[in-house]
């Protein structure tokens, strides 16, 4: 209704205005959130999850996809123990799903009884299962191993860790509260307790976040298919005595990934040719922003890439986690539905005003 009465207001003063450029600033915005975050979109997004082939066979690296295939390999859930979770599928690939859990679960059972015959007091014959407070599914400990896989509605959610030995017990009950408590939720939707998102779930957590998570979601626009969004939320963690501190921090980080991590092009050209980078508030904290232009490998199609980076402290827990965000155009997504790609000046505009978006969600 917004939106009609500024059309209607537009064009009772038609001399005076530009109606189609009040009307363009009229889109309408919806709000999601990944792990602490709140961000929001232009009309619609399509969600990337786990590809429903990383649950039986997964790759090194188990990477996500949008419902229609294409690959979103910088989404990562990881709350304690590393999750999937899946859009909905089929009833087949649901009993599929649960075939292979029932699988894992009487490999384990066996590893367990294994070294039971050698002898019953061992650690590593230690075997226990758990009851699921809804759903269908397993959830067992092996030794130092918890893994749980369950049904939610049509969604299916892995979840997995090795405990340290001395904390067995400690993590068997994070186990058990995470599975009586993890909830789906609608995309786009922005739940009001404490707790973390991640596609399709919320999980709620009682008081401090103790043990840290890492959290990345990718969208697509459905207006415009060539952009893709990711946002990560990460706990700042302690770097090791082996790893090199220029190599921890922001701009490091932002370099690496436009020159090392992704790849997808023949050449890249920094547009930020002045100073290299821009220093920008970002969340709540300082970021590393930096613009390019891609040469795709067909050597021809020019493509546009936003990122901004920011350092997280260890010591500020989840009031300065470590936050990565992007943008990147790929035409080849617009051209093949028949669609005009974006062009550069409002492929930028439209990155900076996401990014602006982006804030801690207001939580009790």
């Amino acid at each position: 209704m917004k939106f009609h009465r500024l059309v209607v207001a537009c064009l009772a003063v038609l001399p005076l205005f530009n109606c189609s450029a009040i009307a363009s600033d009229a889109r309408l915005w919806t709000k999601d959130c990944v792990g602490y975050l709140e961000i929001s979109l232009p009309d619609k997004a399509d969600v990337a999850a786990t590809a429903f082939s990383q649950l039986l066979h997964p790759a090194r690296t188990v990477y996500s996809e949008f419902e229609d295939g294409p690959v979103a390999p910088y989404s990562k859930y990881h709350y304690v123990g590393a999750m999937q979770v899946t859009h909905a599928l089929s009833e087949e690939k649901i009993q599929r799903f649960l075939a292979e859990a029932k699988r894992t679960r009487a490999q384990y059972q066996a590893d367990a009884e294994s070294y039971k015959k050698n002898d019953a007091n061992m650690p590593e014959a230690a075997y226990q299962e758990f009851n699921l407070p809804k759903g269908d599914g397993v959830a067992i400990r092996r030794f130092r191993y918890l893994y749980a896989a369950k049904t939610m509605n049509r969604h299916a959610f892995k979840w997995g860790m090795n405990a340290p030995d001395d904390r067995i017990p400690e993590f068997v009950q994070f186990m058990s509260k995470l599975l009586s408590t993890i909830a789906l939720r609608e995309d786009m939707t922005v739940p009001s307790g404490f707790g973390l998102c991640m596609p399709h779930l919320f999980i709620p957590i009682d008081g401090p976040d103790r043990y840290g998570h890492t959290i990345a979601t990718t969208y697509r626009l459905k207006n415009h298919p060539d952009v893709t969004v990711m946002l990560e939320d990460a706990s700042a963690k302690r770097p090791l005595e082996s790893q090199d501190p220029a190599k921890l921090t922001a701009l490091y980080k932002s370099n690496f990934f436009w020159t090392q991590d992704y790849r997808s092009y023949e050449s890249i050209k920094n547009l930020l040719t002045m100073r290299g980078h821009n220093t920008i508030d970002f969340a709540g904290q300082k970021g590393v922003e930096s613009m390019v232009s891609l040469i795709r490998k067909d050597k021809v199609t020019e493509d546009y890439g936003y990122s901004i980076v920011t350092q997280g402290d260890p010591d500020a827990r989840n009031e300065k986690p470590e936050l990565m965000f992007y943008v990147i155009r790929d035409a080849r997504n617009a051209d093949k539905r028949g669609m005009k790609p974006i062009d550069k000046e409002e492929f930028f505009k439209l990155a900076r005003e996401i990014a602006a978006s982006v804030k801690r969600r207001a939580m009790p």
